[in-house]
């Protein structure tokens, strides 16, 4: 569970302006700011982005990653109720969005 606590805890980092959105521009910022490859924003928006709009939804975030978060909660504390379920991601591509996001 705590991977995944990390990998939420990225988003809210992420998420600036605390709305449960992040866009292609809060991505791009965040790598900026962080030192990360560029590959980091094209690699998030083709795991999290649903619609392929340029934005990330945090419900679908969660889904995709197969943790259900009932509520949005920014600062990341733990009484939100968090479960782990499946994920529509393979095993080995959950894997490699673990190792790119966390």
């Amino acid at each position: 569970m705590a991977a995944f606590e990390g990998i939420i805890k990225t988003f809210h980092q992420v998420d600036k302006d605390k709305d449960g959105i992040i866009t292609k521009a809060d991505l791009k910022k965040y790598q900026v700011e962080e030192g990360l490859k560029p590959t980091f924003v094209t690699k998030w928006l083709n795991l999290f982005d649903q619609n392929k709009d340029g934005v990330i939804h945090y419900h679908y975030f969660c889904k995709r990653l197969g943790v259900k978060d009932d509520t949005y909660n920014p600062e990341g504390t733990s009484n939100v109720n968090r479960n782990i379920y499946h994920s529509d991601l393979t095993e080995g591509t959950l894997d490699k969005a673990m190792k790119i996001i966390a």
